[in-house]
């Protein structure tokens, strides 16, 4: 039931995107974001800060734009991705980017999250400068999806700077 729930939910956003096509202005330019923040910051065991650079595509399949970064932490962990992401304009300043990317994660001296390849998810909310410059905060979730168990997860925060190309 639980599933059947959240396959609902997905398709009525996914369908209201599509009826209010205004919200989605077509990004029209290549973005570069910087991040720093923390990671795995609700646990208290094993935080550690991140920096990430993330490449955001102009390029569009339907509505979402390819992207593809690589996140650091401090105790020597890392992870690779390439993703799917989309801007939504609230208003004139604000906009909303949520963003999914699989990946390759490395735990280094930090925390173990078991697998290899592990799946994140990211939501920002970013101000618009001049130039289209942005500056932002995201949310974003790591974890294995349950591949198996375990499945212990990060959260992080970041503050971000993106860049148009």
């Amino acid at each position: 039931m639980h599933n059947k729930n959240n396959l609902l939910l997905i398709t009525l956003f996914i369908l209201s995107l599509l009826t209010f096509p205004s919200i989605l202005n077509a990004q029209s330019k290549n973005y570069l974001t910087l991040s720093g923040g923390n990671f795995d910051f609700n646990k208290k065991v094993n935080t550690s800060s991140f920096g990430r650079i993330e490449y955001r595509s102009a390029k569009k399949i339907l509505f979402l734009h390819p992207i593809t970064g690589a996140m650091v932490n401090s105790d020597g962990g890392f992870f690779i991705f390439v993703g799917i992401t989309m801007d939504i304009h609230i208003n004139n300043f604000l906009v909303l980017t949520p963003s999914f990317a699989p990946g390759f994660y490395n735990k280094g001296n930090g925390k173990d999250l078991f697998y290899a390849l592990e799946f994140r998810s990211k939501i920002e909310l970013a101000l618009k400068l001049i130039h289209d410059i942005r500056i932002g905060f995201s949310l974003s979730h790591i974890s294995n999806a349950s591949l198996g168990p375990p499945n212990p997860g990060v959260e992080n925060y970041a503050l971000n700077l993106t860049i148009p190309l």
